[in-house]
């Protein structure tokens, strides 16, 4: 029956404008069990398992409201409510394939990488991608590949539809693309991030997620928020804030970072201005090639203005900014840890648009 409801919610979604009052408020109702059903047992028990101490009534009131309880703890550690806060409801139930089947270019690593390319986006190159263990190599690719490791160089392995930085490796011979796995994988050239980076942690490569957004079809999109993330001890090679590392805010106009975040034991948020492993400070530091790294995810968007909502993944080098990967269905939830999204009007407009009951800031 929720299958049945889901399916009858997106017919609807897609004609809300037109439907009656009525009629919207049962899309919502059946989004909600929908999203209830379906997350709310893991993201119980999930917070249980991390978040003990936290009263069981807390979390299914935030679970009811349509937040994960522990994302909605950061949000009440930083601010005191979850108010103007983009839900897990409606991340998962209207903003979930809001690019359509043109999300696949950005969820398809390989695809995205050969796009770039194309349109001469600075990107890391491309050697080849392997179905279980077999490799098939772009023109020149393997050659290519060779010499860098023969010079001393490395590789990122990573698979081709993964997230979070699951399975990333750094490979140093050729040994690993001759022992074959399985899956799809691909292997790219390893990026040099500038010297700011790598001196607050050298162990991974620290990119920024800029969050683009497109009100309407005949619109620009705008950069909406962004932060600049930070591998950590735990976090191996990837610098991804759900394995363990740390997020700053970027400043749009400025490019200055913030204090830095991340989630200690008993899902306590933690804000401090230096590295926790290398001592190095964060708070205060300008990003380089910050006016060129917004606007080239503009021009991401400009060639391809089927995607309206994405989260782009870009390396400072210090001769520029490189765009690692682009996602369809973006996390918000460290870009909530400063200032709730909903904030900017353009956004809760955006999540209006889309039938989404925006509320309120407080």
């Amino acid at each position: 029956m929720i299958d049945d409801i889901r399916t009858l919610g997106r017919a609807a979604a897609t004609r809300h404008a037109a439907l009656p009052k009525a009629a919207r408020r049962a899309l919502h109702v059946a989004k909600r069990l929908h999203f209830l059903s379906s997350y709310g047992p893991g993201l119980w028990r999930q917070a249980a398992a991390k978040a003990p101490a936290v009263p069981s009534g807390e979390r299914l009131r935030q679970l009811l409201a349509g937040f994960d309880p522990l994302e909605a703890g950061w949000y009440v550690q930083a601010r005191g409510h979850v108010g103007g806060c983009v839900s897990n409801l409606h991340r998962e139930e209207y903003l979930k394939g809001v690019n359509g089947q043109f999300g696949h270019v950005l969820d398809n690593k390989y695809l995205f990488a050969l796009v770039a390319e194309q349109l001469g986006i600075p990107h890391p190159r491309l050697f080849g991608l392997a179905r279980d263990g077999r490799w098939r190599w772009l023109d020149g690719g393997r050659e290519a590949l060779e010499r860098d490791l023969a010079n001393g160089g490395r590789v990122v392995l990573k698979p081709n539809l993964g997230k979070k930085g699951s399975e990333v490796s750094i490979i140093r011979d050729m040994g690993a693309f001759e022992r074959g796995g399985r899956g799809e994988m691909i292997a790219t050239a390893f990026v040099q991030q500038a010297g700011y980076a790598g001196a607050i942690h050298a162990g991974s490569l620290n990119t920024i997620r800029l969050l683009t957004i497109r009100p309407g079809a005949d619109q620009d999109a705008f950069v909406a928020a962004a932060m600049h993330r930070f591998g950590a001890a735990a976090t191996g090679p990837v610098d991804n804030f759900s394995a363990g590392g740390l997020v700053a805010e970027v400043d749009l106009n400025s490019g200055e970072l913030s204090s830095a975040a991340r989630i200690g034991p008993g899902n306590l948020l933690q804000f401090g201005p230096d590295h926790p492993d290398s001592g190095v400070c964060i708070e205060g530091v300008h990003v380089p090639w910050w006016d060129e790294a917004k606007a080239l995810v503009l021009r991401l968007c400009d060639m391809l203005p089927q995607l309206d909502y994405v989260g782009w993944d870009v390396a400072i080098t210090e001769q520029g900014p490189v765009v690692i990967e682009g996602n369809s269905h973006p996390s918000l939830r460290f870009f909530q840890l400063y200032r709730s999204l909903l904030s900017d009007p353009r956004v809760a407009a955006f999540l209006a648009a889309r039938a989404i009951e925006v509320p309120r800031s407080s």
